[in-house]
């Protein structure tokens, strides 16, 4: 394997994870723009980011060892799955982990940990969000799989690079197939991306 590969696979990591609060940015702009009210700045999620990065952490008095790790099962989870999607090439070192039904089964270990992560401190609050996060799942993550297995049918296999190289080489055709899970597919965005994307937290002090 080349160091341009290596260099390419960093690369390509650390732009999901860079660009990935500017996405959010994007979608609460959106989200403003439809409900016609001023939108915040496209760098708002990145001035949060700096403001959080210096306050100290707020668990619960009767967490366990797993609302810590969590967070950390979350974030491993996705750069996981932005490392084994194709974006910036096909060639790269982790072309052989990059299965469809592999990054489906991360994605789907991020959501039930979060939602494990919302339980185990044992509010209400907390397991109606775990609850709502899961119908989500639920509704969602079959949607996913069958826009990935109609691509993979296309392709003849479920590895990512494949199925990238073979539709971005192949003759230009007509596959309504394909219009109909460009519609689920964007179904599935609106369900992700409309969620509350931020939560906050409040002290209060009663005297």
């Amino acid at each position: 394997m080349r160091a341009l590969d290596w260099l390419t696979q960093i690369l390509e990591v650390l732009a999901a994870v860079v660009l990935a609060p500017m996405f959010l940015g994007w979608v609460t702009q959106c989200r403003a723009w439809l409900q016609n009210r001023r939108a915040p700045g496209l760098l708002q999620p990145y001035r949060m980011m700096r403001k959080l990065l210096f306050k100290d952490a707020v668990i619960a008095g009767n967490a366990s060892a797993l609302f810590r790790l969590a967070p950390y099962i979350v974030f491993g989870a996705m750069v996981t799955a932005a490392a084994v999607i194709p974006s910036m090439g096909t060639r790269l070192p982790f072309s052989s982990a990059a299965d469809a039904i592999a990054l489906v089964g991360m994605l789907a270990t991020a959501r039930v940990f979060l939602a494990l992560a919302a339980m185990d401190v044992g509010t209400a609050f907390g397991s109606m969000g775990a609850r709502r996060e899961m119908m989500v799942g639920f509704l969602t993550e079959p949607a996913l799989l069958l826009v990935i297995f109609l691509a993979s049918l296309i392709s003849s296999t479920t590895a990512l690079p494949t199925i990238t190289e073979h539709l971005a080489t192949q003759a230009l055709g007509l596959y309504p197939s394909l219009a109909f899970s460009g519609v689920a597919f964007t179904m599935v965005l609106l369900a992700e991306n409309a969620r509350a994307c931020r939560s906050t937290t409040r002290r209060r002090t009663w005297n």
